[in-house]
């Protein structure tokens, strides 16, 4: 489980797993999935900005894809 993410000028695709983001945050599934913190104050869904760090890229011809931790 995670989510996807992908910067501003969709240059590059965003994987963030759930093994990757803060242990306060819980993924919840249904018609719309979302992240939501333990203490409701913040919920990440389908167009939510999030900063991330990149801890690992894979380029090829075509795309470039990594692996964010939130």
């Amino acid at each position: 489980m995670g989510f996807f993410a992908q910067d501003e000028d969709k240059l590059c695709k965003i994987f963030v797993s759930d093994h990757l983001t803060p242990d306060n945050m819980e993924f919840q599934c249904g018609d719309v999935p979302y992240c939501l913190s333990s203490g409701g104050s913040v919920k990440i869904q389908e167009d939510t900005m999030v900063r991330v760090k990149i801890v690992e890229a894979k380029v090829d011809a075509t795309e470039i894809f990594c692996i964010g931790e939130g």
